[in-house]
């Protein structure tokens, strides 16, 4: 749980006799709260989640050969799909959403009613705004075509390999995620990548501002900061992720270079 007080587990609850199917489609699997397992069995459990404040707990569940859906403290919802992906709390009402499959394609759902109109190739890791007010999540519009949709609406940009999962500035007004394009990686915010794309590039970061967005990238087997879409014009043996100062005018930098530990405080401004 958030807090840390509490531990929920998928648990199976019944022995099984070999190849005894009929027996594991009655509902062997149930999920466990602190050691207590629900009062309810299903064919699965997966990927357990819980509410902000600790009290409630949701996750994929099967019900049939092809049945799936989302319980909440026990509770299925009443609505059945042809698959789901991990649920996710609001952050302030308790209400659960998670992607679902429905004829064919995949929706967004909340609390078993769909909540975006649009259909999707593919759709998941949903994430909402520090306020709960906007949602974003990665989305296939079609087949090997990636990006992200807030609100469900898709970015413009497409990209071919992998979309990560969407960041939300503290101001709720922006979007990150690392994206991946050509076997290499980079950093989009809101549907424009960077300039350059990378061996490799590490979950970007927001200014407490919203304004600017850093991310430690990796090319030719050197490190350097990616601010703002543009690299910083300084590179290194050894990078650790940066940090933004309260203010958001500063960084904490943590490199190796020439074989020695430094740690430095520079200006944002002064990195791009």
């Amino acid at each position: 749980s958030p807090d840390g007080r509490s531990v929920a587990a998928t648990v199976q609850v019944e022995t099984l006799k070999e190849a005894d199917v009929p027996a594991f489609f009655d509902g062997v699997w149930s999920l466990a709260v602190d050691g207590v397992a629900w009062d309810k069995r299903f064919v699965n459990v997966w990927n357990p989640a819980f509410s902000a404040d600790g009290k409630a707990v949701a996750a994929e569940i099967r019900t049939g050969i092809r049945d799936y859906s989302i319980a909440v403290n026990a509770k299925p919802w009443p609505s059945i799909y042809g698959g789901v992906w991990s649920p996710l709390f609001h952050p302030q009402d308790g209400s659960v959403i998670a992607p679902a499959r429905h004829d064919g394609s995949w929706i967004l759902v909340k609390d078993g009613k769909p909540i975006w109109t649009r259909r999707y190739n593919q759709l998941w890791l949903q994430r909402f705004s520090p306020s709960g007010a906007r949602i974003a999540a990665v989305v296939s519009p079609d087949f090997s075509k990636w990006t992200i949709a807030v609100d469900d609406k898709p970015w413009n940009r497409m990209f071919s390999d992998l979309v990560l999962a969407p960041l939300f500035s503290p101001d709720e007004n922006r979007v990150a995620a690392l994206v991946k394009e050509n076997d290499r990686w980079t950093v989009a915010v809101d549907g424009v990548p960077a300039e350059q794309f990378f061996e490799m590039a590490w979950d970007p970061i927001f200014s407490p501002c919203g304004q600017h967005v850093l991310a430690k990238v990796e090319r030719g087997g050197k490190f350097s900061i990616l601010v703002n879409g543009r690299t910083s014009g300084t590179t290194y043996e050894r990078l650790w992720d940066p940090t933004f100062s309260p203010d958001g005018k500063c960084v904490l930098l943590r490199y190796i270079e020439n074989g020695k530990y430094c740690r430095e405080i520079a200006p944002v401004e002064g990195l791009s």
